[in-house]
Protein backbone atom coordinates (compact mmCIF):
# COMPACT_ATOMS: atom_id res chain seq x y z
CA UNK A 1 0.00 0.00 0.00
CA UNK A 2 1.58 3.62 -0.93
CA UNK A 3 2.19 6.17 1.37
CA UNK A 4 -1.24 8.63 -0.35
CA UNK A 5 -3.34 5.12 -0.05
CA UNK A 6 -2.47 4.97 3.81
CA UNK A 7 -2.91 8.82 4.09
CA UNK A 8 -6.74 8.34 2.59
CA UNK A 9 -7.72 5.39 5.09
CA UNK A 10 -6.32 7.48 8.29
CA UNK A 11 -8.35 10.19 6.92
CA UNK A 12 -11.49 8.28 7.02
CA UNK A 13 -10.73 7.32 10.43
CA UNK A 14 -9.88 10.45 11.62
CA UNK A 15 -13.32 11.64 10.25
CA UNK A 16 -15.21 9.15 12.70
CA UNK A 17 -12.85 10.31 15.62
CA UNK A 18 -13.88 13.80 15.02
CA UNK A 19 -17.36 13.10 14.81
CA UNK A 20 -17.19 11.20 18.26
CA UNK A 21 -15.78 13.88 19.76
CA UNK A 22 -18.75 16.26 18.45
CA UNK A 23 -21.05 13.49 19.32
CA UNK A 24 -19.58 12.93 23.04
CA UNK A 25 -19.23 17.10 23.43
CA UNK A 26 -22.63 17.54 22.57
CA UNK A 27 -24.44 14.55 25.38
CA UNK A 28 -22.05 16.00 27.58
CA UNK A 29 -23.25 19.41 27.38
CA UNK A 30 -26.72 18.83 27.48
CA UNK A 31 -26.15 15.67 30.66
CA UNK A 32 -23.29 16.90 31.75
CA UNK A 33 -20.28 15.42 32.10
CA UNK A 34 -20.59 12.45 34.57
CA UNK A 35 -17.45 9.88 34.98
CA UNK A 36 -19.75 6.51 34.59
CA UNK A 37 -21.74 7.49 31.32
CA UNK A 38 -21.36 5.37 28.73
CA UNK A 39 -21.84 6.59 24.81
CA UNK A 40 -22.90 4.66 21.75
CA UNK A 41 -20.40 5.92 18.93
CA UNK A 42 -19.07 5.21 15.40
CA UNK A 43 -16.67 2.49 14.93
CA UNK A 44 -13.47 4.40 13.71
CA UNK A 45 -12.37 2.10 11.20
CA UNK A 46 -10.71 2.92 7.52
CA UNK A 47 -14.20 1.59 6.26
CA UNK A 48 -15.84 4.90 4.60
CA UNK A 49 -19.11 3.04 4.62
CA UNK A 50 -19.46 1.34 8.45
CA UNK A 51 -22.15 1.90 9.99
CA UNK A 52 -21.44 -0.27 13.18
CA UNK A 53 -21.90 1.67 16.97
CA UNK A 54 -19.34 0.51 19.71
CA UNK A 55 -20.35 1.14 23.31
CA UNK A 56 -17.84 3.07 25.78
CA UNK A 57 -17.56 4.48 29.12
CA UNK A 58 -16.11 7.92 29.60
CA UNK A 59 -13.10 6.23 31.13
CA UNK A 60 -12.31 4.29 28.46
CA UNK A 61 -12.82 7.24 25.84
CA UNK A 62 -10.67 9.11 27.88
CA UNK A 63 -7.68 6.84 27.93
CA UNK A 64 -7.90 6.07 24.19
CA UNK A 65 -7.97 9.66 23.48
CA UNK A 66 -5.01 10.49 25.47
CA UNK A 67 -3.06 9.41 22.57
CA UNK A 68 -3.61 10.79 19.62
CA UNK A 69 -3.03 7.41 17.04
CA UNK A 70 -5.13 5.50 18.59
CA UNK A 71 -8.64 4.33 17.93
CA UNK A 72 -11.90 2.24 18.77
CA UNK A 73 -13.03 0.13 16.16
CA UNK A 74 -15.21 -3.09 16.30
CA UNK A 75 -14.00 -6.43 16.83
CA UNK A 76 -12.33 -7.44 13.52
CA UNK A 77 -12.61 -4.23 11.41
CA UNK A 78 -8.42 -3.98 11.72
CA UNK A 79 -6.74 -2.57 8.55
CA UNK A 80 -3.09 -3.86 9.12
CA UNK A 81 -1.42 -2.27 6.47
CA UNK A 82 -2.05 0.99 8.61
CA UNK A 83 -2.35 0.09 12.43
CA UNK A 84 -1.96 -2.58 14.96
CA UNK A 85 -4.11 -4.01 17.55
CA UNK A 86 -3.07 -3.17 21.06
CA UNK A 87 -6.46 -4.29 22.74
CA UNK A 88 -8.86 -7.16 22.36
CA UNK A 89 -12.33 -6.28 23.92
CA UNK A 90 -15.61 -7.69 23.20
CA UNK A 91 -17.25 -4.56 22.56
CA UNK A 92 -14.44 -2.96 20.63
CA UNK A 93 -10.64 -3.33 19.87
CA UNK A 94 -7.72 -0.14 20.26
CA UNK A 95 -5.89 0.20 17.55
CA UNK A 96 -3.10 2.05 16.84
CA UNK A 97 -1.83 4.36 13.43
CA UNK A 98 1.73 3.64 12.10
CA UNK A 99 3.90 5.00 9.66
CA UNK A 100 1.79 7.97 7.18
CA UNK A 101 -1.49 6.82 8.90
CA UNK A 102 0.22 7.53 12.37
CA UNK A 103 1.27 10.99 11.06
CA UNK A 104 -2.69 11.87 10.24
CA UNK A 105 -4.37 10.75 12.68
CA UNK A 106 -1.45 13.15 15.50
CA UNK A 107 -2.43 15.87 12.84
CA UNK A 108 -5.99 15.51 13.00
CA UNK A 109 -6.63 14.75 16.52
CA UNK A 110 -9.63 16.06 18.72
CA UNK A 111 -8.46 18.87 21.39
CA UNK A 112 -8.34 16.78 24.81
Amino acid sequence: MDAEEQRRLARNESAFRASNARTKEGVDGILGDETDRCYELACECALAVCSEKISVSQREYDEVRSYPNRFMVKPGHLEKAIERTLEKGERYWVVAKEGEAKTVAEHTAPPP
